[in-house]
């Protein structure tokens, strides 16, 4: 998965486009597809995104509230905080996109509009990227934590006026917003994995661990379904906006094939299993080695810092150093509990370094804590079994992924087949070409006779 920029052309611009002329796509950053079309199944992972977002914040928030219902105030207050404050900044970062995007994306929308009306007014605020939008739908949206839904129901939308739209010109205009919408849906929700999901997955495990510790002796210990089920739909969240983002970065570029739903789906359980595998590990040593685990932390990050820059630097476009070493941070420490891709290039021996280096990491914890059997946690074993097979069967999707059903796979495929196709025989050729002089000869004779 790699971070892409938005890098289409405005509808203004559109306005004086020659839609069949070769010069159109040409843009900085991606250009649009050679054939602009929309499936059931691009509207249909645009649905999943809504109903997962929202299951996501509704488990965190009954989680909680449960929580704080029962006594434990604290915990409650904790899974709270997490699941409203990064929402807050997920939406501030949604208003100030669809600031941006009112001022440049919808010039050309506005102007059509008033041509056809001149007299017409239109209330259309700064900060709404649709020129009937108001200030009031902008705060209900901030209000209600909708952020991201809204670019969801705009690529929605787009599409099924793609869809719906008679003529070149305006198929093309929807789609560019459809995309543009699915972009900044997809970073929205990768951010939100980022800053509420996965903090929300290693609270409640490691809440939810602790409890049957302490409890444990007691014979009091009571499994929490609710933990389990929160920090399940968390861990889907995860996945998902992984796999989102990997589509999303290929889904406008012709240079390279999208994601089928196969693929999506490979993606999704192959992130959903190392997650689990890196979130077990990181808990238990924590829980093992306290404050000190930290110290792991740190060499770790540092560690993934020099296998970005050593791996990906080369592949960094054009831009501000700081802003390049600031991406490099920002990834090692995401590193910290999955590998991110920041660039195009070698991604699978990206990943597999990485991963190489949790297995590395993971081996050597999980050897101290079996060895040492002071640490009376009652189910260490059960989790060291359970992060190991989970790592592993991760790594076998991944392999399996990249050297079966990714789309480069298919892109080469199609280009053997062409190449055979338009590959003949010289020989046959040949013998084709005799054949019909000598057809031909009897048919000459006569005709000088």
């Amino acid at each position: 998965m790699t971070l892409t920029l938005k890098c289409f052309p405005a509808l203004d611009e559109l306005e004086e486009t020659d839609f069949g002329s070769k010069e159109e796509d040409k843009t900085e950053c991606d250009e649009l597809p050679r054939s602009l079309e929309v499936e059931n199944i691009d509207i249909f992972f645009a649905i999943f995104s809504i109903v997962s977002y929202v299951l996501d914040f509704i488990t965190d928030t009954a989680l909680a509230i449960s929580l704080i219902i029962s006594g434990n105030n604290l915990q409650g207050a904790l899974i709270l905080f997490f699941a409203i404050v990064p929402q807050c900044i997920i939406n501030v970062i949604s208003l100030h996109w669809i600031y941006e995007d009112g001022d440049k994306v919808d010039v050309g929308l506005q102007r059509r509009i008033n041509a056809q009306d001149s007299r017409k007014k239109s209330n259309k605020c700064p900060c709404a990227a649709f020129p009937n939008e108001g200030v009031i739908s902008t705060i209900f949206r901030f209000f209600f934590q909708a952020g991201p839904l809204w670019w969801y129901t705009k690529y929605i939308r787009n599409a099924l006026l793609v869809r719906s739209a008679k003529d070149a010109k305006s198929r093309k205009a929807h789609f560019i917003r459809m995309v543009e919408a699915e972009r900044d849906a997809a970073m929205l929700r990768f951010l939100e994995a980022m800053l509420e999901s996965l903090p929300q997955l290693l609270i409640q495990f490691t809440l939810f661990s602790y409890n049957i510790w302490d409890k444990w002796s007691t014979r009091e210990f009571r499994v929490n379904y609710s933990f389990l089920i929160s920090s399940s739909v968390s861990l889907l969240s995860i996945s998902w906006s992984f796999a989102a983002q990997h589509r999303s970065s290929r889904m406008a570029n012709p240079n390279k094939i999208n994601v089928h739903p196969i693929e999506m789906l490979l993606i999704v359980i192959w992130r959903f299993f190392t997650v689990l595998s890196r979130t077990i590990l990181l808990i238990l040593g924590f829980m093992y080695f306290r404050l000190y685990f930290f110290i792991f932390v740190v060499i770790h990050v540092l560690i993934s810092a020099y296998h970005i820059v050593s791996m990906q630097w080369s592949h960094f476009g054009p831009g501000l150093q700081s802003v390049k070493y600031s991406l490099v941070c920002l990834t090692a420490v995401i590193h910290l509990f999955f590998p991110f891709n920041l660039s195009d290039g070698g991604t699978f021996h990206r990943y597999f370094t990485a991963y190489s280096i949790e297995f590395l990491e993971g081996g050597l914890i999980f050897f101290v804590i079996l060895r040492n059997y002071t640490f009376t946690f009652p189910f260490k074993i059960e989790y060291v079994s359970i992060s190991s097979g989970t790592f592993l069967i991760g790594i076998f999707l991944m392999i399996f992924y990249y050297v079966k059903v990714h789309p480069n796979r298919r892109r080469a495929q199609r280009a053997m087949v062409k190449e055979q196709d338009n590959d003949e025989d010289p020989k046959q050729l040949e013998g084709g070409r005799e054949n019909a002089a000598i057809d031909n000869e009897p048919a000459t004779k006569s005709t000088a006779n």
